[in-house]
């Protein structure tokens, strides 16, 4: 997935706001014609958890956990989006 600059220097801000541990996988959807990149990642707990950034100037929304069902230690993430032309990318 290619970020746009303005959403690709959202992730060192978004790092910096939620604490996403060392070691596990992430998987980031860009939202299209928004400024709003939402980041999935493992926490602690093992909980599947979104995050969501917009512009630089915004502080990060907090992290909510989507999925609590028994994920295994390091679970691999993975996004689908819509690229411009309509096509799945897989990100």
């Amino acid at each position: 997935m290619k970020l746009s600059v303005v959403l690709a220097s959202c992730l060192a801000g978004l790092s910096a706001a939620i604490a996403i541990p060392k070691g596990t996988s992430i998987a980031t959807i860009q939202i299209p014609n928004q400024n709003d990149l939402r980041v999935y990642y493992q926490d602690n707990n093992n909980y599947i958890v979104e995050s969501s950034v917009g512009l630089p100037t915004n502080k990060a929304i907090g992290a909510y956990i989507i999925y609590t069902g028994g994920p295994r230690k390091r679970t691999p993430l993975a996004s689908l989006s819509y690229n411009n032309s309509g096509r799945v990318e897989v990100n």
